[in-house]
C-alpha cells in the first residue's frame, strides 16, 4: 500500500511540474506587433525580440506581421498582442475615438516607451516622367495601410491634390514594389526613413526616384497639419541614385500595451529594451531610437498620447526620465 502511494504521489508531483512549467511558459510568452514584413517598424521589432530572447531569457517573444499601425494596436486593446508599435498619430486617433477608431475606442492602451520615428515619401520608376509630387495628380497610387492614407492624403493636399484626383490601392510593401515594376502602380507611397529593405532592394534592381515635398512652402503645410507629425530630412545616399537630400513626411512612434498585462512584465521588458540599446542597433540602426533619450525627448515636448503602463512608469521614474 505504501509504495503504490509513494508512486501516486510521485506521479502527482510530476503532473504537476509539468503544470506549473507550462504556466511559466505562458506567463513569459509575449508577442509583438509591428507592421509588414520589409517595413522599418517590422525590422525594429525583430531586434527588439532578439535582444528580450538573449537578455531576458524567461521571456520568449514571437514577432508577428500586421497590416499597419491601426491594425496592431486594435490587437493590443483586444489582448491579442503583448506590445506592438504604432504611429503616435494613429495611437493618438485610437485613444480619442477618432476616424477609424470612432466605432471602438481603444481605452486599454499604455504606453511603454518612445519607438523609432519614420519618414514617408513617393517612390516611382527611374524612368517615369514623375519628378514632383504635382505630377502624381491623376495617377495610380499604391499604400499599405489606412494609417498611410491618411498621411498620403495630407502631403497631397499639402501640394493641392485632393483625394478625388488620384486612385488609391492598398498593397504591402512587396506588392507595391512588384506593381511599379510591372507598370501597373505610378507611384508607391512607402517608409523611407530610416531605411526600407524593400525600397533599398527596388533602387538598387530596378531604380527609382524618392520624392519628397516639391518646396518648403508644402513642408510647412505638412507640418501645421497636425501636432504629432513633422518633417525628417532623408540624407543622400541613403539608397541608391539618391544623389540629394530629400525632405519627406516624418511621424512619431510609440511602444504599447494592453493596461492589464503585469506590471512586472512590463517593467523587464522595458529596462531590458532601453538598456540594451547598443546590441539593437547592431541588428538594424533605426532601433538607435529605443533607448532613454528618445523617451525623455517624447515626455518633455508632451507626445504621449495616453497613460503609461504603471511597469513601464516604474522603470522610467528609476530611469530619471519621469518625476
Amino acid at each position: 500500500m505504501m509504495r503504490r502511494n509513494s508512486l501516486g504521489w510521485m506521479v502527482t508531483a510530476i503532473c504537476l511540474m509539468f503544470f506549473l512549467s507550462g504556466r511559466v511558459d505562458a506567463a513569459t510568452r509575449i508577442t509583438l506587433g509591428g507592421g509588414a514584413p520589409g517595413g522599418t517598424y517590422y525590422a525594429v521589432m525583430v531586434a527588439m525580440a532578439k535582444v528580450l530572447e538573449d537578455k531576458a531569457r524567461d521571456i520568449k517573444p514571437v514577432v508577428e506581421t500586421t497590416s499597419g499601425s491601426a491594425h496592431a494596436i486594435r490587437l493590443v486593446d483586444s489582448g491579442e498582442l503583448t506590445i506592438s508599435s504604432g504611429l503616435l498619430d494613429t495611437v493618438d486617433r485610437g485613444w480619442k475615438g477618432e476616424r477609424e477608431f470612432q466605432k471602438k475606442k481603444l481605452t486599454n492602451l499604455r504606453t511603454v516607451m518612445a519607438f523609432t520615428d519614420i519618414g514617408d515619401a513617393f517612390v516611382v520608376r527611374k524612368n517615369s516622367p514623375y519628378r514632383k509630387v504635382r505630377d502624381l495628380k491623376g495617377k495610380r497610387i499604391g499604400v499599405p495601410s489606412p494609417a498611410g492614407q491618411l498621411a498620403l492624403e495630407t502631403v497631397l493636399k499639402a501640394h493641392g491634390i485632393g483625394p478625388k484626383d488620384y486612385t488609391v490601392r492598398f498593397l504591402s510593401y512587396t506588392a507595391q514594389s512588384d506593381a511599379l515594376r510591372d507598370g501597373t502602380l505610378d507611384a508607391a507611397y512607402m517608409v523611407v526613413y530610416q531605411t526600407n529593405r524593400t525600397v533599398m532592394e527596388f533602387m538598387t534592381t530596378v531604380g527609382g526616384r524618392i520624392l519628397g515635398f516639391d518646396s518648403q512652402k508644402e513642408a510647412k503645410a505638412f507640418d501645421a497639419s497636425q501636432p504629432v507629425w513633422r518633417t525628417v530630412v532623408l540624407k543622400a545616399k541613403t539608397y541608391a541614385g539618391q544623389d540629394s537630400d530629400v525632405v519627406v513626411a516624418g511621424r512619431h512612434g510609440l511602444v504599447v500595451a494592453h493596461k492589464d498585462t503585469p506590471p512586472d512584465l512590463i517593467y523587464k521588458i522595458t529596462k531590458t529594451l532601453i538598456e540594451n540599446t547598443a546590441d539593437l542597433v547592431k541588428i538594424h540602426p533605426a532601433a538607435a531610437a529605443i533607448s532613454l533619450p528618445q523617451t525623455k525627448t517624447y515626455i518633455d515636448k508632451k507626445l504621449i498620447v495616453v497613460p503609461f503602463h504603471p511597469g513601464a512608469e516604474r522603470y522610467l521614474k528609476e530611469a530619471g526620465a519621469l518625476k
